[in-house]
């Protein structure tokens, strides 16, 4: 028979055990079981090394999660019987501390031969079945129950979600939801916790509401959170009546470790609400409102043991009164430290006690003296130093017990003993040894548990994954390392090298009257959203004050080169620097304030990571306006330079000089992007545009390279390094917009370093080869003076898109794109027809691209397709074609995010838009919409799709694989048929009409040729497509098809043809 109790607890926590009393006739093989209100099963586990008689336990491989004032069941099997009773017991509750076992219909029973649920009771009889619990760690909220809002309940009556943004400063849980109830908020509430993106973590119902005050609702399972991580906690409130308060958020508010961001911040608004008919995510806000919403939060465990602290021997101490050293075999499935160790004391242990942490073989690893014990029960001591571990390696935790006295449970290792990550194994384990001194135990004797136990913490990354072990330290608040705009004028510098390898030396130039700055240098990454984490500081080497002198100017050209500028400072990479985005902070220490920055990147040549993320730094020098020039203002006849020198501070970030200068630097949209796939623990480098063009062959190392934000200003070593990189199959994403527009080329500097002069006489907007080199520096796709020189190269051979619009718009993704593997595991995958996915304003934007037939490589795939009318005025403009990329007026534009795969095979994607990371990651320069789930995903989707995978993928977002198609899809004509001959007119349109299929994908384009092969247009459609042709001369036209599928695979066995004849 199934006996057991009903119980709750007036405070979440653990079920670690089970408990029964056992009688004499009680035998067999008793299994445990751990049950829902409604019978679903929790946990189970078997009952070993029983007594006779008397109390027996068992633990759970994992202590069971319970919620608050919940009603759960805690059985046991008695195969034969002889359960203890108690008649009448449960007339009234039993109440020990926070549990409860009801009364009334409790003690449950159910006849079975094996374990089920207990659902029958009789005449409220106990069957002595208990729990052991642990009270989780008290929860925390943003307010109090005693805190009320302004209005309880608002006049609206209509349905809506209403909700906040919040975060932790350490990791933890959310158990569940409150909101403050007014008495017009009536009907039935729901409860989401969703991440700031939108993925919907948690949902639940709340009941057994009162009329007014605050609610709550646990979820069925709690949910964990990052530290300094944005969510957001609503609830539907399907009649209104919600309370406010109005410009609550106009300040951030915090109550430890909790805090709600101020309205308008990096995050966005806050409180956010959204009308709708059924709960959704809320992403409005207004005048700063605080809907009372509300979390219960439980900060994570920082430590793990193998025992709790309610677990309890057999025999607290034993007679034997001999010295000796007592101890554990254990390892752990993860790396981490152990901390410490513990140890339970029964009352005749006594003396001095020394804890002991040693290597399978016997190497003394770490020792400590217990201090400040109790008479009994577990003690522990903390490690001066904690120790490494590594995984699935054994290690051995010992102490010694001077007095003997030790706790036992003799054959208890028979079965391994597994906690989480930790396991003392079974057999030979429970190790001792008779010493006076702390020796290494070797002997064991009858699997005997001597009760010693580690403090473990377990390490958050793989250890192999480099940039999660580097984003899990603790990072630097932006208040710290971060500046405003460009920053002050009174210390501005450079370093000498945009980039430096690790192990190698950055040296630094500054400009600066104080008598005493410091450099201190920060890595850009996530670290737990605080974005930087300061390496160290730097002195200058320099005498103080050093102001330096004029930087030269070439007048002709509007060059203005610091290179006569002397050296202020450098600093010596250390070899185990990880590669990354650097800032050097120059803090003014005298009485006048002023700070800036320096940006440069460490790179890892020998690294090999999977991905490598190039900076736009062409482009942010063709924005720097240090000097007075750049490439878009100066005192010359074309109001431009033609040259500017990478030897000059930035001032980029807060330059006013045109529509771009704050859009193209940095912190715009490529920090976002560094921010998002550290978050990820992708495995990542960085190299600028300059390695690019000297050192290109170093992209062969990698799998994929990346280009991101705004990438306007490129040479012909930095186009002919990638595109041989992706001829080799290295995957390119260009997450850009505008991307390889105006050709440029590179020259000394002053000081005869090379590559550290860019050069664009932008020879387009002069309709004339104006540049004394002979190579072309004009739009990539300007063919009117190539030959003889080398111009006419349009972008989207490359990446697939091609520039068109100045502006910020939404992306949208229509029906018939959203069944391409790139939205698989998104809301954009199950869109029904005739409806269309509409991402944010300005996610297409500032600049962003169309992906015409002209140019482009073979097979490309359209993911999504937005098409807008753009009016020419200060909006947006419209880049007129046959101005080749020098003028700007109205159109109709439309923008695709596209894919093809390489003859190499390697996958090419555009986003076409310079704020794609926008959808990533909230923390950039100018105003913005929260991040995306969608495009989260989808770039999850895109990177497992080019063999880079997260080592740490952020909550609600899901594991993606690599495609393993490789079959192309084939496509026919059907209407005229294949292999046919027919008459067209020259003038009168001809529909083309076919059909297409994929064995093992789905058809992502079909291109048709009206010239044997020779050219190819994208059809409309996809299994079914067609093409209206109005030929424009006479002759025999030869017709081919082909298809390509979502993965990138083209057609390639001879295509279908059908012959047309034309005449006049």
């Amino acid at each position: 028979m199934e006996v057991g109790v009903k119980f709750s607890s007036s405070v979440s926590g653990t079920i670690n055990s089970i408990r029964f009393y056992k009688g004499p006739t009680n035998t067999g093989t008793h299994t445990a079981d751990l049950w829902s209100s409604t019978g679903t099963r929790l946990a189970t586990a078997t009952f070993t090394n029983e007594t006779a008689t008397g109390w027996q336990q068992v633990d759970f491989s994992t202590p069971v999660a319970i919620n608050a004032n919940t009603t759960y069941v805690a059985s046991y099997l008695a195969p034969t019987g002889g359960y203890a009773v108690n008649r009448n017991y449960f007339t009234s509750p039993r109440v020990n501390g926070s549990l409860t076992a009801p009364a009334g219909a409790n003690g449950v029973y159910r006849y079975t031969k094996s374990s089920a649920f207990p659902s029958a009771s009789y005449q409220a009889t106990n069957y002595w079945v208990d729990v052991v619990f642990t009270p989780a760690t008290p929860t925390d909220s943003l307010w109090d129950a005693s805190t009320v809002p302004d209005t309880a309940s608002a006049a609206d009556t209509a349905s809506l979600e209403v909700g906040v943004k919040f975060s932790s400063s350490v990791g933890g849980t959310i158990s569940g939801i409150r909101f403050y109830k007014g008495p017009a908020n009536t009907g039935t509430h729901t409860a989401s916790l969703w991440s700031l993106a939108g993925a919907r973590l948690a949902t639940a119902t709340f009941t057994n509401e009162t009329a007014q005050g605050w609610q709550q609702v646990n979820f069925s399972a709690a949910v964990t959170i990052r530290a300094k991580q944005t969510y957001v906690a609503s609830y539907f409130a399907p009649n209104g009546g919600y309370a406010t308060s109005l410009n609550y958020f106009s300040n951030p508010y915090a109550n430890a470790p909790l805090s709600a961001p101020i309205d308008g911040g990096p995050q966005g608004g806050n409180g956010v609400f959204r009308y709708a008919d059924s709960s959704i995510f809320p992403v409005a806000s207004l005048r700063s409102t605080n809907y009372w919403v509300d979390v219960v939060f439980t900060p994570a465990p920082t430590t793990s043991s193998l025992w709790t602290t309610s677990t309890v021997p057999e025999t607290a101490s034993q007679a034997d009164r001999s010295s000796v050293e007592v101890g554990v075999k254990f390892s752990s499935s993860v790396g981490g430290t152990i901390n410490g160790v513990r140890f339970y004391k029964g009352p005749a242990n006594t003396g001095t006690h020394t804890a002991d942490l040693w290597s399978s073989t016997g190497t003394r690893l770490a020792t400590a003296t217990f201090t400040n014990e109790t008479a009994t029960g577990w003690q522990q001591v903390d490690f001066s130093t904690p120790v490494t571990i590594t995984a699935n390696t054994t290690y051995v935790a010992s102490y010694l017990a001077p007095n003997g006295g030790y706790a036992t449970n003799r054959s208890y290792f028979t079965s391994p003993r597994v906690s989480g990550s930790l396991t003392a194994p079974a057999g030979a384990n429970g190790v001792y040894r008779y010493t006076t001194t702390s020796a290494f135990p070797t002997a064991s004797y009858q699997s005997t548990n001597y009760w010693v136990d580690v403090v473990f913490k377990a390490d958050l990354c793989p250890p192999n994954s480099e940039i999660c072990v580097e984003n899990s330290k603790p990072g630097s608040p932006p208040s710290e390392w971060d500046i405003s705009g460009a920053g002050s004028t009174n210390i501005q510098g450079y370093a000498t090298q945009m980039s430096v390898n690790k192990g190698e030396t950055v040296r630094f130039k500054v400009d600066t009257d104080s008598p005493a700055y410091r450099l201190d240098i920060y890595r850009i990454g996530y670290y737990d959203g605080d974005g930087a984490r300061k390496i160290t500081t730097i002195r200058p080497s320099a005498p103080l004050p050093q102001v330096q002198p004029a930087c030269i100017t070439d007048i002709s050209v509007g060059l203005v080169d610091c290179a006569n500028w002397s050296e202020s400072a450098s600093w010596a990479v250390p070899a185990d620097a990880v590669s990354g985005v650097y800032i050097a902070k120059l803090v003014r220490e005298d009485a006048t304030a002023g700070s800036n920055q320096i940006i440069f990147v460490v790179r890892d040549d020998s690294g090999g990571s999977d991905v490598l993320v190039q900076t736009s730094d062409a482009t942010w020098q063709a924005y720097n306006k240090y000097g007075g020039y750049s490439l878009y203002a100066g005192e010359l006849p074309a109001g431009r330079a033609y040259k500017v020198s990478y030897n000059r501070p930035f001032t980029t970030r807060g330059s006013g000089c045109c529509n771009g200068s704050v859009q193209s630097w940095f912190f715009a949209s490529e920090y976002p992007l560094i921010r998002w796939l550290e978050a990820n623990g992708y495995d990542v480098s960085y190299t600028t545009e300059i390695d690019t063009a000297t050192r290109g062959a170093e992209i062969l190392e990698h799998k994929t390279f990346i280009s991101s934000g705004h990438d306007e200003y490129w040479s012909n070593e930095m186009r002919s390094a990638v595109e041989n990189a992706r001829d080799a199959g290295v995957n390119l994403i260009f997450l850009s917009g505008n991307e390889i527009f105006w050709k440029t080329r590179w020259e000394n500097s002053i000081d005869t370093t090379p590559y550290r002069t860019l050069v664009c006489y932008k020879e387009t907007a002069n309709n004339a080869k104006i540049d004394p080199s002979a190579e072309w520096t004009g739009t990539w796709q300007d063919p009117r003076f190539s030959p003889p020189s080398d111009g006419g190269r349009p972008q989207n051979a490359v990446t697939g898109t091609f520039f068109r619009v100045i502006g910020d718009h939404p992306l949208e993704v229509p029906y018939s794109f959203g069944q391409l593997r790139l939205w698989r595991n998104t809301s954009v995958a199950n869109l029904s027809p005739g409806q269309t996915a509409t991402f944010p304003q300005g996610y297409l934007g500032y600049e962003w691209d169309e992906a015409p037939d002209s140019n482009a490589p073979p097979g490309l795939v359209r993911y999504s397709q937005s098409t807008f009318f753009i009016p020419g005025d200060a909006t947006s403009k419209y880049m007129i074609s046959s101005s080749y990329g020098a003028s700007y007026g109205s159109g109709t534009a439309t923008h695709s995010l596209t894919l093809y795969r390489a003859g190499s095979g390697a996958l090419v994607f555009g986003s076409g838009t310079v704020q794609w990371a926008w959808g990533l990651d909230a923390n950039h320069d100018l105003p913005g919409t929260p991040p995306d789930i969608r495009v989260q995903q989808a770039t999850v989707n895109l990177l497992a799709d080019m063999k880079a995978q997260p080592a740490t993928l952020q909550p609600g977002l899901v594991p993606a694989t690599a495609s393993g198609d490789t079959t192309p899809p084939t496509s026919v004509f059907t209407s005229p048929p294949s292999g046919s001959i027919t008459a067209a007119t020259v003038g009168t349109p001809t529909l083309i009409q076919g059909t297409a299929s994929d064995p093992g994908g789905v058809v992502g384009a079909v291109e048709i040729s009206l010239d044997n092969g020779a050219t190819w247009l994208t059809a409309q459609g996809m299994e079914n497509w067609q093409y209206t042709w109005t030929p424009d001369s006479i002759g025999t036209f030869t017709l081919r098809v082909r298809a390509v599928d979502d993965s990138g695979n083209l057609q390639t066995a001879t295509p279908d043809a059908i012959t047309v004849n034309v005449s006049p």
